[in-house]
């Protein structure tokens, strides 16, 4: 169920942390799209708070929630504990990648300036449900087999 959340989801909630509010957490929703090893892309506003933390201090951290209705503690939850790095160049075939999923976003690749980011996921915590729990190495959720996409 984990591995399966994390391919089908497109967007979760990205925390930093915080450069203006210091010890504190800075969460925002971000869609994203995931590159050909299961790491997810990241097209962010050079001018967004949660860009500024990034630039900052790497370590974040992306939640996913399975969709459904009713009580939330019922639904399967997953957070990716990650470093984000900048991808200076993206290469054609990432960028294709992510404006499958997002046409709408390439204006603001083209033209605003937004710039795109990788998370590196270290590691993974699944909650499936009320009481059930537990951490996943990276090779578990991320198609580590397949080849690497440069840029």
């Amino acid at each position: 169920m984990a591995h399966q959340l994390w391919q089908e989801s497109r967007s979760g909630i990205l925390s930093t942390r915080s450069l203006e509010h210091k010890g504190y957490p800075f969460g925002s929703l971000a869609p994203y799209s995931l590159d050909r090893q299961g790491r997810p892309l990241l097209l962010l506003a050079h001018l967004a708070q949660h860009t500024r933390n990034l630039q900052a201090e790497p370590g974040c951290s992306l939640t996913l929630v399975e969709p459904g209705q009713g009580d939330v503690q019922q639904l399967a939850r997953l957070t990716a504990l990650a470093r984000a790095e900048a991808i200076n160049s993206p290469s054609e075939a990432l960028l294709e990648r992510h404006f499958h999923h997002y046409p709408d976003s390439r204006p603001y690749f083209e033209q605003l300036n937004f710039r795109f980011y990788r998370l590196i996921p270290e590691r993974f915590y699944f909650v499936g449900g009320f009481g059930a729990a537990r951490w996943f190495n990276t090779g578990q959720i991320l198609d580590e087999n397949k080849p690497t996409e440069q840029g």
